[in-house]
């Protein structure tokens, strides 16, 4: 399988906490499962701890967020035949401990691909992504239960939505990513919209772009 990590975060003693697709483990055919993985390495790069979380899917971690105690997690998982994509989260404190794992299979009947994660000042978090022409925002608790989900976007052709990146701007969500105007000819242009901390809509604007290819895939939020 691939090895990669997709995010990483510093903490305060320096060490840095990672997630994202691997495997340590054979299968049974002798082939490695795409699992989950999460790990922590010192200043100088040593592996401090690694933690592989097999939920039975081809899964991978995008985004995380540190927590009081720990990181939360959040990406997608497939089936064997990556016909069908759900939401995946994983929460864990920093020595990889007392872990969390949580699935959507049945949320909507469309392929959801979580991307981005965000917190809120009562203590819960969002998170994103692409599902099918729309997108999606799902909001939980701490501990994982989730609150709330939120389908947006027209869904209909031409247009397709995709969410790549949340943040929290003064306890509005931030939702960040590219609109694609036609599909045929993939014209996208850079999206952004306000959502309330309970997924309420505010405002939205699409921020054209002229290039040659008319193509714009943003990717992160800083």
């Amino acid at each position: 399988s691939l090895n990669c990590i997709n995010k990483v975060v510093q903490l305060d003693d320096d060490s840095y906490i990672c997630c994202g697709r691997g495997s340590f483990i054979s299968g049974g055919s002798g082939l490695r499962p795409e699992n989950s993985i999460i790990m922590r390495v010192d200043s100088h790069g040593n592996l401090v701890w690694c933690r592989e979380f097999d939920a039975g899917w081809h899964e991978m971690l995008l985004d995380m967020e540190l927590t009081e105690t720990g990181v939360f997690c959040v990406g997608y998982a497939e089936n064997n035949t990556k016909i069908m994509a759900f939401p995946l989260w994983i929460i864990c404190d920093f020595d990889g401990e007392n872990s969390i794992v949580r699935t959507l299979p049945d949320l909507y009947s469309y392929q959801i691909f979580i991307s981005s994660i965000t917190n809120t000042t009562d203590n819960n978090y969002i998170f994103g992504g692409r599902a099918g022409n729309y997108s999606v925002l799902i909001k939980t608790n701490n501990v994982g239960d989730t609150i709330k989900t939120s389908l947006i976007g027209n869904g209909g052709y031409p247009g397709q939505l995709s969410i790549t990146a949340l943040s929290n701007v003064n306890n509005n969500i931030l939702v960040f990513g590219y609109y694609t105007i036609n599909l045929h000819d993939y014209d996208s242009q850079n999206y952004y919209a306000f959502y309330d901390t309970n997924l309420t809509f505010l405002s939205e604007n699409i921020l054209t772009f002229d290039n040659e290819l008319q193509l714009v895939n943003p990717t992160q939020l800083v």
